[in-house]
């Protein structure tokens, strides 16, 4: 009869871009004869969140300007390319958020003043 000492185990399980990390330290465990034999069982759990990561191609002087951005800024470069991305969809959902706003005012060009608002308010 041989006796195996195990000394823990590790099990790494991604969900939905989440990594869920299990830990199990079995303490002073060994396996005899087929049976796990342990004074102290430890479980940890850890959750990883994991992000996309894209490649992205840059002319040398578009990475030169980059890169001499970044570090003007004092930031990284992944910080630089993701804030720029971030924005330019705030600004484009910005914009469409106005035209819509633009077509409701052509179909019904009525307007209120500030004191038109309170007075309905019961705020004046």
């Amino acid at each position: 009869m041989s006796n195996c000492i195990i000394n823990a185990v590790r099990i790494r399980y991604v969900v939905n871009g989440v990594a869920l990390q299990f830990w199990l330290d079995l303490g002073n465990a060994e396996q005899v004869g087929g049976k796990l034999l342990t004074d102290v069982i430890y479980l940890y759990i850890i959750v990883i969140q994991t992000f996309m990561v894209y490649s992205i191609r840059f002319s040398p002087e578009e990475q030169m300007l980059i890169e001499q951005y970044a570090s003007v800024r004092g930031t990284t470069i992944s910080d630089v390319i993701r804030k720029a991305t971030m924005e330019m969809i705030e600004d484009e959902l910005d914009i469409e958020i106005c035209r819509k706003a633009l077509k409701n005012y052509e179909k019904d060009p009525k307007t209120y003043s500030h004191d038109d608002i309170k007075r309905e308010l019961g705020l004046l």
